[in-house]
């Protein structure tokens, strides 16, 4: 399952304070078109399953 996400570094922090650790670090995705400069996470849910978060880029900030 994967999730959007407006703040990946905010709900990590958070997530970590509540015992949930990433199963790796973020990675900005380059060079897929419409993903491209998304970054993405994953990390196990209380039952074992695996939730990528993915935060997409704010193009509007980049573009101002």
């Amino acid at each position: 399952m994967a999730l959007r996400v407006p703040d990946l570094s905010g709900l990590l922090g958070r997530l970590g304070q509540a015992g949930y650790a990433p199963a790796g670090h973020p990675v900005t995705i380059t060079g897929a078109l419409a993903w491209d400069g998304a970054t993405v996470v994953y990390l196990r849910d209380p039952d074992g399953a695996l939730v990528e978060l993915i935060q997409r880029p704010d193009r509007q900030a980049a573009a101002g």
